[in-house]
């Protein structure tokens, strides 16, 4: 699952696994480490393909450099394409209303900064495109443009 940062990746991650039963894996979580220092890069992608190598899962989080092998490994993959202004308001808001993300590790605070501002600017322009050119190739992806989108997702998978 792929998207904007605030799109509710995270989210319907847990919502899905709720509903499915699978295994949720959050990519932010295996990357960062306490004080947002990165992972070393041969760990987490170990980690990434010990994931992948399960029968079934799901995996939120854009992460551009294993997205063609959790490509490769799945057999759906939903990209959450909400309106940046959506997604940036979103993002500020839950910056500034919780000290936690529950898909993080201990250690690792958000903060509303000039960088992740920068992150949301340039979104559209810089990972969007290469996230569309990567699922471009896939053949089953969901695209989600709304909140109201990914409601009417989670309801048709519960009813499953």
């Amino acid at each position: 699952m792929v998207g904007a940062y605030g799109a509710g990746k995270t989210t319907l991650a847990r919502d899905l696994g709720a509903a499915t039963g699978l295994p949720v894996h959050h990519l932010d979580a295996a990357r960062w480490a306490q004080g947002w220092a990165l992972r070393p890069r041969e760990e987490w992608l170990h980690e990434v393909d010990e994931v992948l190598a399960g029968d079934r899962w799901i995996v939120d989080g854009n992460f551009e450099a294993t997205l063609d092998r959790r490509l490769a490994a799945c057999d759906t993959a939903i990209f959450l394409d909400f309106p940046m202004l959506l997604s940036a308001r979103r993002v500020v808001r839950r910056r500034l209303s919780r000290a936690h993300r529950p898909d993080l590790p201990a250690g690792v605070v958000e903060r509303l900064n000039l960088r992740l501002l920068g992150l949301l600017r340039d979104y559209p322009r810089t990972v969007r495109p290469e996230l569309v050119r990567l699922l471009s190739d896939h053949a089953d992806v969901i695209v989600l443009r709304s909140p109201e989108d990914v409601a009417e997702f989670v309801r048709r998978v519960q009813r499953l």
